[in-house]
């Protein structure tokens, strides 16, 4: 069995060229038209970790969103963009839909903006290798087409956010930060992603990978130019291919780990099958993503939970975050964020107590003065993948 991904090139955001990328990624699949039918409801989800604007590289570009939009529109279908937003437990994501340029997209689109943590959810079945069931925003159900628009990121718990990862998303409010305090372990983590992504399955997958983030990514890391929309029926299949394009190894990625292990896919490069821009072209011209700085030897799967665990303990401990106190203005975001809640605001700062720490970097990831940073101890510095 083999997937196709399209490459398209696109050297920046300017409105007509990311229309013209976008269309020409999907001709191969068969255009819009093979997914998307006259009157159907197309919802596109977007990727909404933190309210930076489009030049920060953290969320979808509105302007990839407002190209999806117009093609929808083009073959007759309905167009809406949802999403529920990281630490949106106290409901952040209709901020962040509104400073990171997304609602304004579709608006402009005359698409429906959902807010998730607004919707009514519902209980679905789960494919069983972690959870029996779980907890899905009504919309992404209800949707006819569900047209996942991720971000081409590195990611400090996962390596990379891509296709499946964005189906975080789809949880509303407190259910994204659940799966964190129950899961906090990476491979674990990864196969609970893989259970949300199976529960209401994109039929199509167009990343935005014009401009990316490596290092600490998904919201702390380097800004990186890419060049490229990518797309695919095959979320694991896209996931996979761009992990070769920007130098990441996809066989430490907890994600797509869980999708060769449980076949859910393609996550084999031999069996996916690139078109438009050559892969070996992309890998050339793409100066390979640095990893982040959490991710060391000691972390890989292969290595049984316990020894990594007696390592931390007794060798070099495990990264951790830690507050920069000049930066930090006491917002309390990491705290209504934090799965084991275990920080809390003393003399109007944030202090994460530490022994309680589960590591799974979402106050990194959702802290809007970029006032948590990464502790590494020696013993991971000097274990370089």
């Amino acid at each position: 069995m083999s997937s196709k991904v399209s490459l398209a090139e696109c050297v920046d955001y300017e409105p007509e060229r990311v229309l013209a990328a976008v269309r020409q990624s999907l001709e191969p699949l068969g255009g819009i038209g093979a997914f998307v039918g006259r009157g159907q409801r197309v919802l596109l989800q977007v990727n909404l970790i933190s309210g930076r604007p489009p030049e920060d590289a953290v969320c979808t570009h509105p302007t990839v969103v407002r190209a999806v939009c117009r093609l929808v529109r083009e073959v007759g279908g309905v167009p809406a963009v949802g999403g529920s937003a990281g630490g949106s437990a106290y409901r952040r994501t209709s901020s962040v839909l509104r400073v990171s340029g997304i609602a304004d997209a579709a608006a402009q689109e005359g698409a429906e903006v959902l807010n998730y943590d607004e919707s009514e959810g519902r209980d679905v079945p789960a494919s069983g290798a972690l959870m029996e069931s779980l907890h899905i925003a009504g919309p992404v159900l209800e949707t006819d087409v569900l047209i996942t628009l991720p971000k081409m990121k590195t990611h400090t718990l996962t390596l990379l956010t891509g296709a499946v990862k964005n189906h975080l998303g789809t949880l509303p409010g407190p259910r994204k930060a659940e799966l964190h305090r129950r899961f906090p372990d990476p491979e674990r983590f990864g196969e609970a992603l893989l259970d949300v992504y199976l529960a209401r399955r994109p039929h199509l997958a167009i990343m935005d990978a014009i401009e990316g983030m490596d290092g600490d990514g998904p919201t702390a890391g380097r800004v990186r130019h890419v060049g490229l929309v990518a797309a695919s029926a095959d979320g694991v299949a896209l996931d996979t291919a761009m992990c070769a394009a920007c130098g990441l190894d996809a066989r430490w990625v907890p994600t797509l780990v869980a999708a060769r292990r449980r076949e859910v896919g393609v996550a084999s490069l031999d069996d996916v099958e690139v078109v438009g821009v050559p892969l070996e072209n992309a890998r050339r011209r793409i100066r390979p993503f640095a990893y982040p700085s959490t991710y060391r030897l000691m972390a890989h799967s292969w290595f049984p939970s316990l020894v990594r665990q007696l390592f931390a303990k007794h060798v070099g401990g495990s990264p951790k975050p830690y507050i920069i106190a000049d930066r930090c203005n006491g917002c309390q975001t990491c705290v209504k964020s934090c799965p084991a809640q275990t920080i809390a605001v003393v003399a109007k700062k944030a202090h994460i107590e530490q022994r309680q720490c589960i590591s799974c970097f979402c106050c990194h990831e959702v802290c809007p003065e970029q006032a948590v940073g990464i502790r590494v101890p020696l013993m991971w510095r000097r274990m370089r993948v």
